[in-house]
């Protein structure tokens, strides 16, 4: 089965295609701030990759994308995309949480001396989303919002912190004074391969998600005043 897939929930983009037994083809990039520009990166990602590989978006069988969480303008540009380029051929697209394609991506860097990951992103509001992996890179608790200080008070097993924003939460870890506590020198990005492996798991399992659900993981309540007319 040729699967291409999509991340653009991080600062970084990365398409990947799979090809049955053939090593993955991904191309990374700097993602954009403006949905307008991330969308022209990654269409120009997938016609590269697409090229590279010497097929054409009618070739494809399966699109995944990761739904999140992280940027919501990114995750929408990712699945406007894998939309649009299965319109014409009504290919199955399948949604990914993006925090278990980073669970399975830094799988082979996790420290023996770690039972467990979390990794966490900014959620805005002085609060993070987080989620719990073992060390088969297995979800353990639904991925859901906290504060980082609540969080960290939880840790009482040696635990690796992972983040795509890194630069954010790793002086507050630091300075938490948890020796359970250990963070990942650098950032980490969700791996467009990771992605495109999670759909095809899925799809084996019998536990595909189907397009009709294809949509961000927010997890926080929409927030709005409904308009009455004076």
């Amino acid at each position: 089965m040729i699967t291409l897939a999509l991340d653009t929930s991080t600062a970084r983009g990365a398409v990947a295609l799979l090809q049955d037994a053939r090593s993955p083809a991904e191309i990374t990039f700097p993602r954009g701030t403006m949905a307008s520009s991330t969308d022209l990166q990654l269409f120009e990602t997938i016609q590269r990759v697409l090229q590279q590989q010497r097929l054409s978006v009618h070739d494809i069988e399966l699109v995944a994308v990761g739904v999140g969480p992280g940027s919501f303008t990114g995750i929408r540009v990712a699945i406007a995309a894998a939309k649009g380029l299965t319109l014409p051929y009504m290919q199955p697209i399948e949604a990914v949480s993006s925090f278990d394609a980073l669970a399975l991506t830094v799988l082979p860097q996790m420290p023996k001396e770690c039972v467990q990951m979390c990794i966490v992103g900014d959620a805005r509001r002085d609060e993070t989303y987080c989620a719990i992996y073992d060390r088969a890179g297995r979800c353990v608790g639904n991925c859901h919002i906290t504060e980082l200080k609540r969080l960290v008070e939880t840790i009482n097993v040696p635990t690796w912190f992972i983040s795509a924003e890194m630069e954010r939460f790793g002086d507050a870890l630091r300075e938490s004074g948890n020796h359970f506590v250990h963070i990942a020198r650098i950032a980490s990005y969700p791996s467009a391969t990771a992605v495109g492996e999670l759909a095809l798991r899925h799809i084996c399992d019998g536990s595909v998600c189907g397009r009709q659900r294809l949509e961000p993981i927010y997890l926080r309540a929409a927030n709005y005043r409904k308009i009455t007319d004076a």
